[in-house]
């Protein structure tokens, strides 16, 4: 039997090789010069070629460059992520989106919340080009973002405002660590709500309450199967 020798395969190389960078030099501003843009399409290679490092497109076409979310912001993101999901396919529409999910605002801004939904009537107004971009060239009408180790809570509310004057209806934005919801409203007002049960997203999201009980003992749920045995 003879065998065919297979090509070697060969891994891209990273964009920044010789960068080597902790959580705590996070997150970092990169500047492009004006005749060199940072485009969509460049945005994409360098987030598909330097997982799981997350990056973001300000207004001014700077990159940033951002930590991975920790094991406890991402399990609570698969976990209101999973709610969110659940509520669209029960018959209401729209499409929902996670970490991976890009968004590029009116201000140029591209950046993906930790979940977020975009109603049918929303998603029509898009022409069938703009739906087949990487990065949809909207906002969605309902985002959560999770505070994860990396960031401040400060730069969290900032990224929360540039959302709802983009045009997001309705914004949550989940602080772990303090056991609060700050809720952001389109007209401007911002809520703080403490270790909710669970909190509605009418009506924005007609019909659509999430439970918070798993976020907030999130270490007790795990133990659940160990507890059963």
């Amino acid at each position: 039997m003879v065998s065919t020798p297979t090509k070697p395969v060969v891994k891209p190389p990273n964009v920044w090789p010789d960068i080597a960078l902790s959580t705590t030099d996070l997150p970092v501003l990169l500047r492009f010069p004006e005749d060199t843009p940072l485009s969509d399409k460049l945005l994409e290679q360098i987030s598909v070629l330097n997982r799981p490092w997350q990056f973001e497109r300000t207004a001014t076409g700077d990159l940033v460059i951002m930590a991975p979310a920790g094991i406890d912001a991402d399990e609570i993101c698969m976990e209101l992520g999973a709610q969110l999901r659940n509520w669209v396919r029960s018959g209401v529409g729209g499409v929902t989106t996670g970490s991976s999910g890009g968004y590029t605002r009116g201000d140029g801004n591209t950046a993906a919340p930790d979940a977020a939904w975009t109603s049918p009537q929303r998603r029509a107004s898009m022409t069938e080009e703009q739906r087949g971009e990487t990065f949809q060239p909207i906002c969605p009408d309902f985002v959560i973002e999770v505070r994860s180790g990396s960031d401040t809570i400060a730069s969290q509310q900032r990224k929360m405002a540039a959302w709802i004057a983009g045009g997001t209806r309705l914004g949550w934005l989940v602080v772990p660590e303090r056991e609060t919801v700050y809720v952001y409203q389109a007209d401007g007002i911002v809520d703080m709500v403490e270790r909710p049960d669970e909190l509605s997203a009418e009506p924005v999201c007609p019909g659509l309450t999430i439970s918070f009980e798993y976020v907030w003992n999130l270490e007790s749920a795990r133990d659940m199967e160990d507890s059963a045995e």
